[in-house]
């Protein structure tokens, strides 16, 4: 997660989450709105960011997998 921001009623979330398809990796950058009802929150909208799409790592990168390791050392290995 890299941002929140929360009112009364409304709130957004940023967040970017990685995943991989058949050994390519990918990203999804979103800022997502959410509004509250009877004490819940709900999910509304999302607005993609540019930054999505396919990601290349290079050798010493964190690895895209979330494993905390360098890429190199982790799923390139």
């Amino acid at each position: 997660m890299l941002d929140t921001t929360e009112s009364d009623d409304v709130g957004t979330v940023e967040f970017v989450a990685t995943y991989s398809i058949d050994g390519d990796f990918f990203a999804m950058h979103e800022l997502s709105s959410f509004i509250k009802q009877d004490g819940n929150w709900y999910y509304t909208s999302g607005l993609t960011k540019e930054k999505s799409g396919q990601i290349t790592p290079t050798r010493n990168d964190p690895c895209p997998c979330g494993s905390g390791k360098k890429y190199k050392k982790c799923c390139l290995a």
